[in-house]
């Protein structure tokens, strides 16, 4: 129950579609007590080897994990540590734990679970590289169309927007061209040398400790190296996220899941290829968008930093705008990813694979596009209720929509004002 506590509450403040960015320096970050500025300032710099200080000024692109986080530490965390190091721990420290799990009829999959826990990072880069080789080039260069296709709209919308000054529009087109779109290893891991480069050689124990704590020595030691950036940046195990933005990076990481049906099939139509892969790639692209777009003030990020709290301050809204949802903060970024992609699909479709159907004859091209869409941004919670809010209280609203149904003049799908998000 508390692990599921823990991560339920931690994985939920950080896949909320509803952001809270903030800019604080390392003793202003308060909202989570237990850790101290010094606490902060290891792991930080652990995370991307930055040399910090307690002046450095940070950008916390989501506050509610901070949130959760001082609400799990509060309830839970200093009573059971010890518990939970221990379940997650103990079988790989321990041979005889290890013996008699191999033996138990459930000890095949319990073994599985510290490994994942272990080999997150590292299995994520091995998982890519070996699909990357088995994935033909023609492949390969049609999912890197679609996504350089959403750049595109994604810029040509900043650029042409009418809410964004001439400063800001500058400052956000250049943060999305310096930020990297990583599917699969491009330059490093793609060969037997480089990965026992990354990973080390065999070794051959006959403990699983001795294996387990080898293999992370051997990481460690390889920081720092091209392979080890490269493997960092692909896409970590996740439950419900099929990509992730790291803004220390700036870095985009897709999952290889991608590229399988519903969201992309070599035998798949154009509609559908933008429906699902463009899709999920526009709101990966749009969760690395929204912060700077809730923080720029005219062109540039001006934190007012308090003298007590040194916690900075701002008043700007995140721009969405939506005249008939309530909470239209909650439509992010499923409304918009939509928009991107069909606008990416109308500019850049390859008509001759939009072909009818099976079972679909009398919908358009069009139209496959939004019933996809509709089901690529499902979502669903740890009940395994799946829905789509978007789609249900406001996809009607938005122009795209409206156009490729056809709606009648007058009708609830044919409202004067429609959502708008740049």
């Amino acid at each position: 129950m508390m692990q599921s506590y823990v991560f339920g509450n931690i994985s939920d403040a950080a896949d909320s579609s509803y952001f809270l960015p903030k800019i604080v320096t390392i003793p202003g970050i308060t909202s989570v007590a237990s850790i101290s500025p010094e606490g902060w300032k290891v792991a930080l710099q652990d995370v991307n080897g930055s040399s910090l200080t307690s002046k450095s000024l940070l950008l916390i692109t989501n506050d509610m994990v901070l949130q959760a986080m001082n609400t799990t530490f509060r309830t839970y965390i200093w009573s059971h540590t010890s518990w939970w190091l221990v379940q997650i721990m103990g079988p790989p420290t321990s041979d005889a734990l290890c013996n008699e799990a191999a033996i138990h009829p459930l000890g095949r999959s319990y073994q599985s679970v510290p490994c994942a826990f272990h080999m997150d990072a590292s299995y994520g880069a091995l998982l890519t590289a070996v699909h990357k080789t088995r994935l033909p080039d023609a492949e390969r260069r049609a999912t890197s169309r679609v996504m350089r296709s959403i750049e595109g709209v994604t810029l040509a919308k900043v650029r042409s927007s009418s809410r964004l000054n001439p400063e800001a529009r500058s400052a956000l087109e250049g943060m999305i061209n310096k930020t990297r779109t990583v599917l699969w290893p491009d330059e490093h891991l793609d060969s037997i040398e480089k990965l026992e480069k990354y990973y080390g050689l065999t070794y051959n124990s006959g403990s699983i400790f001795c294996e387990w704590a080898r293999s992370l020595e051997h990481l460690q030691r390889t920081m720092n190296t091209s392979e080890y950036a490269e493997a960092t940046s692909v896409h970590r195990l996740a439950v419900n996220r099929l990509g992730w933005y790291n803004a220390a990076l700036g870095v985009i990481s897709m999952s290889v899941a991608l590229l399988a049906p519903q969201f992309y099939s070599v035998r798949g139509t154009s509609a559908m290829l933008y429906a699902g892969l463009g899709y999920i790639y526009a709101e990966e692209l749009l969760y690395a968008v929204n912060p700077m777009l809730c923080l720029l003030k005219d062109g540039k990020i001006h934190p007012r930093v308090d003298a007590d709290t040194r916690r900075a301050q701002w008043s700007a809204p995140c721009p969405i705008w939506c005249p008939y949802i309530k909470e239209s903060y909650l439509l992010f970024p499923g409304l918009q990813a939509a928009d991107v992609a069909y606008a990416a699909y109308v500019r850049d479709r390859d008509e001759d694979s939009d072909l009818p159907i099976k079972g679909l004859e009398s919908y358009s091209a069009q139209q496959l596009f939004f019933i996809t869409a509709c089901h690529t941004g499902c979502r669903g919670d740890r009940k395994g209720i799946l829905s789509n809010h978007a789609c249900a209280t406001a996809l009607k609203k938005s122009a795209p929509f409206v156009r490729a149904l056809s709606c009648s003049q007058g009708s609830d799908m044919d409202a004067f004002e429609m959502c708008h998000y740049f």
